[in-house]
Formats: structure tokens, sequence, C-alpha cells
């Protein structure tokens, strides 16, 4: 029963954004006359804008008539009046209104910069029947030693990370398979529908339950990814199917906000040892990748933490390669002549590729080989200090974790 109510909410939650998709909405981005920081106003409205005219798929009015208009009607609008929203909205022939305000700004001196925190809201209301089709609340982070500055970054970041896939999900694009070509489906939907390539899109399939509803039941059965597209057309390479993918099935916009992965593998390379990774998708299709590599030799022990952004290159359904690179840092660890444990630290960038085969829906076989350039481990303290140890007390006076390191292990997305 659980799997059958899952499977309808899918179909609920698809059918709305495909009516949608079949005729560019008119949208306004509309001024909060009630916000507390009224000198960013201006600037998140037109951040607002540039997002929504790059989705490429909305009709935007024009800044300059939204302004004339609210100011001829003299009507002041409020985040949390959706009345307000709705008499703009009819009033610039709208079929949705956004508004976006700025809930809270914190700025601490930290170290050697700022520390910006910033809270962000934005609503977006139909016009014709007054219902919130979304709304959002995110928090970003900037580090300047400009407070505008730090406060710009973490204003970036929202927009980036939080708003775009969110946006995105509240209209997805979809339509359904006109026609299948070997391992190519193509799809009714196209370039003025704003359908970019390499954009990937679920394949669904009605199915019969015995349930009377409202819209159809769907079942997600697969995943295409446009390679070229039309006016009002796309042809899609099929990445995955559960079962055969066929004309008549329904597609819709994959939107990633997170998608995380654990990765353990065993290093061979400069020393043996042991790398867990934890990678995340984020909305600009790269991966964000933290790895932490432990090695182990006789004289010393290396513990690698380096931060890589990863492209994704895919070959088949099952076959893609990562690659990428990152900077971090190895603290080396090993004792003196005393046995106390000594500490020394060195910083390096490196260069990573991954071939990722893929298993099964959450777990993937990987090999990969990273190559590090890093300063060399030569100023040794005791642990918990900053008292130099003597070069006469030292084990491995110098030691230098640049190199090759090659691995194998497994990998787990949820």
């Amino acid at each position: 029963m659980r799997k059958y109510l899952a499977i309808i909410l899918i179909g609920i939650f698809i059918i709305l954004p495909l009516a949608l998709a079949q005729e560019r909405p008119r949208v306004a981005v509309l001024s909060n006359s009630y916000s507390n920081w009224s000198g960013y106003d201006r600037e998140l409205e037109a951040k607002l804008t540039d997002l929504l005219f790059s989705l490429d798929r909305f009709e935007l009015v024009e800044r300059r008539y939204i302004d004339n208009v609210l100011k001829e009607q003299a009507l002041q609008l409020s985040y949390g009046s959706p009345d307000t929203i709705i008499r703009a909205g009819r009033l610039l022939g709208a079929t949705y209104g956004f508004v976006i305000q700025l809930d809270n700004i914190n700025t601490v001196w930290s170290k050697d910069s700022y520390k910006a925190e910033i809270k962000l809201s934005v609503k977006c209301v139909e016009i014709e029947t007054g219902k919130i089709i979304g709304a959002k609340q995110a928090n970003g982070y900037g580090f300047n030693r400009s407070t505008d500055l730090a406060i710009s970054e973490a204003i970036e970041m929202i927009f980036l990370e939080d708003l775009t896939p969110a946006i995105k999900s509240w209209f997805r694009l979809g339509s359904s398979i006109v026609s299948r070509s070997d391992n190519f489906v193509y799809i009714a939907l196209g370039q003025n529908a704003g359908v970019k390539k390499n954009s990937r899109y679920l394949v669904f399939k009605e199915v019969d339950l015995g349930i009377e509803t409202q819209s159809p039941i769907l079942e997600e059965v697969g995943l295409v990814e446009i390679k070229n597209s039309g006016y009002d057309w796309a042809q899609a390479v099929i990445l995955k199917e559960n079962e055969p993918i066929k004309a008549g099935f329904i597609v819709s916009e994959q939107v990633l906000e997170n998608y995380k992965l654990f990765s353990f593998s065993g290093v061979i390379g400069k020393n043996p040892g042991l790398e867990v990774s934890y990678g995340f998708y984020r909305p600009w299709s790269h991966m964000a990748n933290v790895s932490v590599i432990f090695e182990a030799s006789p004289q010393i022990l290396n513990t690698i933490v380096v931060t890589e952004y990863l492209k994704e290159l895919r070959f088949t359904n099952n076959l893609s390669l990562f690659i990428g690179g990152g900077l971090g840092s190895s603290l080396g660890t090993q004792s003196d002549l005393s046995g106390s444990s000594i500490n020394s630290l060195s910083y390096l960038a490196n260069g990573r590729g991954i071939l990722k085969l893929t298993l099964g829906d959450s777990y993937d076989f990987r090999v990969g080989a990273a190559y590090f350039l890093a300063t060399t481990y030569n100023n040794w303290y005791y642990d918990y200090s900053k008292i130099p140890v003597p070069n006469y007390r030292v084990t491995a006076k110098e030691y230098n974790p640049s190199g090759l390191r090659l691995n194998i292990g497994i990998s787990f997305s949820f």
C-alpha cells in the first residue's frame, strides 16, 4: 500500500509542472515594501529577475513597468501578504508573482576577514487562485575583508545552491516521448520551453491500480539526457531504464538539490593505506569531493585532507569518468627518539581521475588515481604545542608526501 501511495504522489507531483510547461508563464518579481533591510531590496529583486531569465522558461514582466504600475496604484507589497501580491499580479497581467525578502544579516570579524551569515526567503504565488506554488528559506555564508563583499558572497551562494534548484523544481519542465530509435528518444519539448543540452529528465509510465484519481498515476522507469534540440523537440540518450522506454511515456526534468556519496578505497602508491571520501553534487552539476587519506609506513603516518571539484564525463549508462582537482593539507605524525608523538604540516594541490562503474541503484565500483604535489615536512613539533623538536631526535627528518596514489573501492550514494 505504501508503494502504491508513493507512486500516486509522484504522479501528482509530476503532472502539475508538466501542465505548466506547455506555455511560458508570465511572471513578475514584485517589490517588498516592508523589508527591514530595504537597502538590499533592489539588489535581491535584480538578482532574482536575472535568475528567472537565465532559467529560460518564463516570460518576465519588465521591471520599469512593474514600478510604474505599483506607483500609480499606490500599492505597497509585503512578503507575508498574499492579497496584495495577487492584486499587483492582476494589474500586471502576470500568471505568477515572486516576492523575495532578506530576513537577517549577521556579520562577525573572524581572524583576518568578516564572516557574513544571510537568511533569505522567496515565495511564488499563483495570481488567479492565490495558491502558494513554492516558498523557500535559505542560509548562506560569505567571507571577505569587506563586509559588503562578504554579504554579496553569501547572497551569491544562496542563489546558486538553494534558489536555483528550488525554482526549477517548482516549474519543472516535462512532456512526453514521441518515438524511440536504438538508444535515443525524441521528446515533444524544445528550446521554446527552455530545454538545455546535457540536462536530464526522469521517465515515467502510467500505471493502472484500479483507483480513481484526478491525475494519472506514474511510476519511474528510467533517466535520459538531452543531446540535441530544436524549437519544439529534443533528442535524448537513454542513461538508465528499469524496463524498455517507449513512446507515450512521460518525461520530467530532474532537479538535483543534493546528491551525496560516500566512498571507501584502498590506497597504493606513496604508502599503503585507506581513503574515505564524501562527495555531493550541487546545482552547477559538478561534484564537490572531500577526501581523507590515511597512509602508514614504518616511520610516519600521513593524514591527507583535500577538497576537490570533479566533473562527470559519462560514457555509457553504467560507466562514468570523474576528473578534476583541488587543494588541501597533510598532517605527518611520527615518534621521536624518546617515543613522544610529533607532527608536521604540509600543503598540497592535486589532480584526480575516478572511473565509476554503476552496480546498482545506490552503489558503485570505483578505480581511481590522484597525483599530489606537496611541500616537505621539515619542521616537527610536539603534540598540542608549538615547541620545535631538535633534528637529532627526529626519525624521519624530512619527508615529502608528493606522489601518485592509486585506489580501488566501492561507493554508496543516497
